[in-house]
């Protein structure tokens, strides 16, 4: 009981379930991209 008490309390606003998604697919799309270049750079190079 305790535990579904628990897990219907939200932490933070509504609005952090769409800011904080959006902000880590952001970083680690322009990481994936940023690793991309640089590893298709440096075969390039060799």
């Amino acid at each position: 009981m305790m535990s579904f008490i628990l897990a219907n309390t939200r932490i933070g606003s509504p609005v952090l379930g769409i800011i904080l998604p959006a902000l880590i697919f952001c970083i680690s799309f322009l990481l994936t991209v940023y690793l991309l270049r640089h590893f298709m750079k440096q075969n390039k190079d060799h």
